[in-house]
């Protein structure tokens, strides 16, 4: 790409991977719900394997409701045991669960197999996967285009009960640009913005009243600003903004924007409050 594209003089910079994920990397449980957020249905990576195999799993089923995202029920899934595999699963080859052949019930056999490398040494995600890729990126891009700008950022969702994110303890790398994504949480996941509710989605907390709400987004914004400072290098929000479809898309059907201008109104005070750049995501006319 950086080939084709190296001459273009509005191209300054290449992003090495959106919204990177976790997965299940270094979890110490595969059998533990292992992320603070809570929306629709939520399997254990283990009952996610099982799932695919063909078991049918009773799982939790996230909702909001008032004070945040509650379990309302819980629903079987996969009533029908159908399997996405031909034979046994990747993770039945690895040794991580097995059916028993007699029974037809899972049995977890290694619930760590994700928290160690080979030589059991404990894994860590950043450290020893994106900052990594990240760096390998960099130089590939950098061959073809000395001067380019690359546009590094963490998982948007740690699989932790202590948020992780990208740092390179003080030293981030020369012609890098900081580029998490910031979204309010509430309005993102349930379409619905109320000025005096937000939820911030790495911290998982939820704010209350007007002036707590509208402080804990500007803190949202100036959290990933501080990050970019403490490696000594410049930031941007690679994705920042609203959902338009709000109440149910009834704007569309009365012409009355309010709770879209309202809900953008307010973005933009905690990116205008923390100074930051930032690319919009994502609005079109039609």
């Amino acid at each position: 790409m950086a080939t084709h594209l190296k001459d273009l003089p509005n191209v300054v910079g290449y992003g090495s991977l959106n919204e990177p994920s976790m997965g299940w990397i270094g979890l110490e449980d595969v059998d533990s719900y292992p992320w603070k957020l809570t929306y629709g249905a939520c399997p254990t990576p283990y009952q996610s394997m099982c799932l695919a195999s063909g078991v049918g799993i009773m799982v939790p089923i996230y909702e909001y409701r008032s004070l945040g995202f509650k379990c309302v029920e819980k629903k079987l899934i996969n009533s029908k045991g159908v399997s996405i595999w031909k034979g046994p699963s990747v993770w039945e080859q690895n040794g991580v669960f097995q059916i028993s052949p007699d029974t037809g019930v899972p049995i977890l056999l290694r619930p760590k197999h994700f928290a160690t490398n080979a030589q059991g040494q404990p894994v860590d995600f950043y450290r020893d996967h994106l900052i990594p890729f990240i760096a390998r990126y960099t130089e590939a891009i950098h061959a073809v285009v000395p001067d380019a700008l690359i546009f590094a950022e963490g998982s948007p969702l740690s699989n932790t009960k202590t948020h992780t994110y990208l740092d390179w303890q003080g030293k981030g790398p020369e012609r890098t640009v900081y580029a998490d994504h910031w979204y309010d949480g509430l309005v993102f996941f349930t379409k619905v913005f109320k000025r005096w509710l937000y939820y911030d989605t790495e911290m998982n907390k939820l704010s209350i009243g007007w002036g707590a709400s509208e402080l804990a987004r500007r803190e949202g914004v100036a959290r990933i600003a501080r990050r970019a400072r403490a490696n000594n290098i410049p930031t941007v929000l690679g994705e920042t903004g609203i959902a338009f479809d709000l109440d149910e898309k009834a704007a569309y059907r009365t012409g009355d924007f309010r709770s879209q201008e309202n809900a953008l109104d307010s973005c933009m005070q905690a990116l205008e409050e923390a100074l930051v750049g930032f690319t919009l995501w994502n609005y079109t006319s039609d």
